[in-house]
């Protein structure tokens, strides 16, 4: 670290600690404050613009009921996303924040509207429980789309979030495969489904 990084560092201490409050009071807050200002390199960082994307995908072992709900409602949600109706644009309004949709795979035609992004690998991802979701290519694709989006645009903050029938059966191999974990350890009882 050098003396300027240094000293910039001693300097946000001492500003997060001068407000009026007890040291430390403010706890995880604290924590994001001087992670924000120490991205920006400002003692004064600035966080007025945001942008909410929202990656939309089905997943090919809906097929084996891992959700209450039918692969459809990916594409109902992708749309009421688009008519502003769901309720992540409810809060990205009241916050004033943009919101952008991206179709990362929906299964069957592509979605045609003029607000909605393409990244679209395929018309869903194959069946996992029975053979590879992707291949390589397409794997190797959907990464660099993400880190594309990922690092696009001017605004201060970015929020991501998903939507697809099947997503955290999807999200439970991912994380099993990089911890190493049993799968059982990861997974519970789908969203709505019963005992």
């Amino acid at each position: 670290m050098t003396t300027t990084q240094a000293d910039f560092l001693r300097a946000l201490q001492t500003a997060i600690d001068s407000k009026t409050k007890p040291v430390g009071a403010l706890g995880r807050i604290e924590q994001l404050a001087a992670r924000i200002a120490r991205i920006q390199h400002a003692l004064k960082p600035v966080a007025e613009t945001c942008r909410l994307t929202i990656f939309a995908g089905d997943h090919g072992m809906a097929c084996h009921g891992v959700s209450a709900y039918p692969q459809d409602v990916t594409r109902q949600m992708v749309l009421n996303f688009l008519s502003g109706g769901a309720a992540a644009n409810v809060f990205a309004r009241t916050l004033e924040v943009d919101v952008q949709v991206i179709d990362c795979g929906v299964a069957g035609e592509p979605i045609r509207d003029p607000a909605l992004r393409s990244c679209r690998i395929a018309a869903g991802t194959e069946n996992a429980i029975d053979r590879p979701a992707m291949d390589a290519d397409q794997c190797q694709a959907a990464l660099y789309n993400g880190r594309t989006v990922g690092t696009e645009g001017d605004h201060h903050a970015a929020c991501f979030g998903e939507m697809g029938i099947g997503n955290t059966s999807s999200a439970s191999l991912i994380a099993a495969k990089l911890l190493g974990a049993p799968v059982g350890d990861l997974v519970g009882r789908g969203t709505g489904l019963e005992p």
